[in-house]
């Protein structure tokens, strides 16, 4: 599979060539496979928001888990990392949850850098093509948050 850089609002991520891209007010970009499986289309979706400078990645991934756990039936954390323990940049979860009869697996990234949060949300059905997991992995480990950059006065 080839990859294309992308470069968003404070953001750059490589996206596969053959993807759709979109974006919503809710939702800086999304990545959408070219083929709906099960009713559900593979995508990748990156949110950027402010945050108070006190705000750390395992407090808005507790926060998310909360709501997740009230709100997504069969809710299951598969797995979870804290890739900065001391600093709380960046957290990692992967877990799967039904809709309509459907299981659906999502990873999901927290980053916190320079007060924006970004979250990065992979989707595909749970027993569908585990292929889709290594460009989720590639998407992922490509991206890379983009400062604006500060004038000295």
């Amino acid at each position: 599979m080839e990859f294309k850089h992308f470069r968003g609002p404070a953001f750059r991520i490589d996206v596969p060539t053959d993807w759709f891209v979109g974006a919503t007010p809710q939702f800086q970009a999304i990545f959408q496979a070219p083929v709906v499986r099960q009713g559900i289309q593979p995508n990748l979706t990156v949110a950027v928001r402010p945050v108070k400078p006190e705000v750390v990645a395992t407090a808005v991934a507790a926060q998310t888990r909360d709501v997740q756990e009230k709100e997504y039936p069969g809710y299951q954390v598969l797995t979870e990392y804290d890739y900065t323990p001391e600093g709380g940049i960046a957290v990692q979860r992967l877990y799967q949850w039904q809709q309509n009869g459907v299981g659906i697996l999502q990873l999901q990234v927290f980053v916190v850098v320079a007060q924006l949060l970004y979250t990065l949300t992979a989707t595909r059905p749970a027993d569908d093509d585990p292929d889709l997991d290594a460009v989720f992995a590639q998407m992922v480990q490509s991206f890379q948050p983009q400062l604006p950059l500060v004038r000295p006065d």
